[in-house]
C-alpha cells in the first residue's frame, strides 16, 4: 500500500536537497564573483603586470640617478661629469662648441 505524498512529508523530504543547493549556489557565486574570485584574480594579475612595468622603469631611472652621483663622489671626481656640471650651472661654453640645452625631464 502506497501512502499518499502530502505536502508537510513533500518540504520535510526537500530540506536537506534545499540546503546543499543553497550552499553549493553561495560558494559558486563567491568563488567566481567574491573578493578572492576569478575576476578578481585577473585584475589583480593585470595591476601586477602594471606596477611590475612601473617598477622596471622607475629602478632604471634609479640606476641612472646612482651612476651620475657616483660620478660625483667626493675624492674622485669624474672631471668631465665636473665639466659638464659646471657648465650647465655657469652657463659658460667655448666659442666653438655647440651648446644644446635638454629638458630636465628627459636626462
Amino acid at each position: 500500500m502506497r501512502r499518499r505524498m502530502t505536502l508537510k512529508r513533500f518540504a520535510r523530504g526537500m530540506i536537506v536537497p534545499g540546503v546543499c543547493i543553497a550552499l553549493i549556489s553561495y560558494f559558486s557565486w563567491h568563488a567566481v564573483y567574491g573578493e578572492y574570485g576569478a575576476f578578481k584574480l585577473t585584475r589583480l594579475d593585470e595591476r601586477l603586470a602594471i606596477r611590475t612595468a612601473e617598477l622596471d622603469q622607475v629602478s632604471a631611472e634609479r640606476a641612472k640617478l646612482e651612476r651620475r652621483v657616483h660620478l660625483m663622489q667626493p675624492g674622485r671626481v669624474d672631471p668631465d661629469m665636473l665639466d659638464e656640471q659646471s657648465r650647465a650651472s655657469l652657463g659658460y661654453s667655448q666659442p666653438d662648441e655647440l651648446t644644446i640645452y635638454l629638458n630636465d625631464a628627459t636626462r
